[in-house]
């Protein structure tokens, strides 16, 4: 029996890119061994290789397809964050993977590494309690001599260590809010190859060397190759308020101490091979930070400038009846973005020889501009 509704039973559901993928990957895999449908056992699960990868596929593909139709919510979410943020008086910043990121990889789950998900919004996100403990990391370690002798007012404790602590615990002064997507977020799946699983679960119980050589740490091992989920491209915002407005200083001090962690130390698991480190995105924070009637232009013309020209060329030249069905109500708002940011180079392909770079150019100047 597969651990679902008895109504569902015979006909699961499917996941589609307007779900949340947070409950459907934590509460809708169903990829068991024929074995044990019939009912669970305390044994672990040994699932099939070829069955859960295409379990992890379909899941990243679904989830990804999705990604631009949740840039609206996520965004909104955003705003209405900073607009929070702001009334405490304290600050905000955007940051950007600069590669994987992988959060919430040690919760339990089937396919035997984890992953963080916010309940309602179905996306991947960092805790306000691990923005705050990754902060208090690294001034426990670089921060001045100042920083050092203030972590039991920013903080609430002297030490993290409850017995190392010499004051009572109490509520810090600063409020670490959870950093959430501020756009859609793109998945992946990487690969780690465990070579000698035998010897770290039972390498000190050796008793015979020669009947046990699976135990043994050595080259003659296969390799078991197990995929995980990652976060491949996102924006995070990022936000401390001042518990009272008597420490809106030390508030947006403290983003100096955040931007630092983000960069050297980075957030997440497996940061000492290269995961979770950020830069930060301050073209995407004044997008957000934009009043409503700014801020769509200026979301499209950071979109054009990221667009090469080549790309602008095909869809305004081949595929110019896509590109406006695409572009729907803001189409006038793009072109005069396309203008203002390649227009002296889109001049030039009146003479030129390439059709889509020609029909680009009777687009972005009509007839009356030829002149």
């Amino acid at each position: 029996m597969l651990p679902l509704y008895k109504d569902l039973q015979n006909e699961p559901p499917g996941f589609t890119n307007a779900g949340n993928a947070g409950l459907w990957f934590n509460r809708f895999f169903n990829i068991y061994p024929e074995k044990i449908k019939s009912g669970f056992t305390g044994d672990k699960l040994d699932i099939f290789e070829g069955e859960r990868n295409k379990w992890f596929d379909d899941f990243v593909g679904k989830a990804n397809e999705s990604r631009d139709e949740r840039n609206g919510v996520l965004e909104k979410q955003a705003r209405r964050q900073i607009d929070l943020v702001h009334a405490l008086r304290g600050c905000t910043e955007v940051y950007k993977t600069e590669w994987h990121f992988i959060t919430g990889m040690g919760l339990p789950h089937p396919v035997e590494n984890g992953f963080l998900w916010h309940p309602t919004m179905g996306v991947p996100y960092l805790p306000g309690a691990a923005v705050k403990g990754m902060v208090r990391s690294w001034l426990e370690v670089w921060g001045s001599d100042e920083e050092k002798n203030q972590l039991l007012n920013l903080f609430g404790s002297d030490d993290k260590d409850p017995e190392k602590q010499n004051n009572a615990p109490q509520a810090g002064d600063l409020i670490f809010f959870d950093a959430l997507p501020a756009s859609g977020v793109q998945l992946g799946i990487d690969i780690m190859t465990p070579h000698m699983g035998d010897w770290y679960a039972q390498g000190n119980n050796i008793k015979n060397i020669q009947r046990e050589s699976e135990k043994v740490p050595a080259d003659w091992h296969d390799p078991v190759p197990i995929k995980y989920l990652v976060v491949k491209k996102a924006q995070f915002l990022f936000a401390i308020a001042p518990r009272k407005k008597t420490h809106i200083k030390e508030a947006c001090d403290m983003m100096g101490a955040l931007d630092a962690a983000l960069t050297y130390i980075g957030a997440g698991a497996k940061t000492a091979v290269g995961y979770g480190f950020f830069a930060k995105d301050e073209d995407k924070l004044t997008e957000l930070n934009a009043p409503p009637e700014e801020y769509v232009r200026i979301k499209i013309k950071h979109e054009i400038e990221a667009l090469g020209l080549g790309s602008i060329a095909r869809m305004l030249g081949r595929d110019i009846n896509k590109t406006k069905e695409s572009w729907g109500s803001d189409i006038d708002t793009y072109l005069e973005c396309i203008k203002e940011v390649h227009g002296d180079t889109i001049r030039r392909w009146q003479l030129s020889e390439n059709k889509n770079e020609k029909k680009t150019f009777r687009v972005i100047f009509p007839e009356p501009d030829h002149q």
